[in-house]
């Protein structure tokens, strides 16, 4: 056996990725809807308590604050809505456009 050949491995401390503010905050509240079956007022004041004890929000002037980012997730949340209901006025226009093709040429 080749002596010069060292196997194992090799173990360095725990890097976390780079997330934004909102990201990091992000995951945990979506953490807390998915333990809360899907209650968002149940999920809130975990967060809530989260936030009291371990001081999630309050790190200075690039945190987001509590009420910033419930304000930034109903945000998102208004625009994806709009998204979907974007979405399926299309749907609905498209349909209903093959429709008179398909009656048009089938009148000819």
């Amino acid at each position: 056996m080749n002596e010069n050949f060292k196997s194992g491995f090799i173990f360095t401390p725990y890097k976390a990725p780079e997330q934004s503010d909102f990201d990091r905050l992000f995951d945990i509240f979506s953490e807390l809807i998915t333990h809360t079956s899907g209650d968002v007022d149940e999920a809130l004041n975990w967060f809530k308590i989260l936030d009291e004890e371990y001081k999630l929000t309050n790190r200075g002037p690039n945190w987001l604050n509590l009420k910033q980012f419930l304000i930034t997730s109903a945000q998102l949340q208004a625009w994806e809505n709009t998204i979907e209901e974007v979405n399926n006025l299309y749907y609905n226009l498209k349909k209903k456009l093959e429709n008179i093709i398909k009656f048009k040429l089938n009148r000819k």
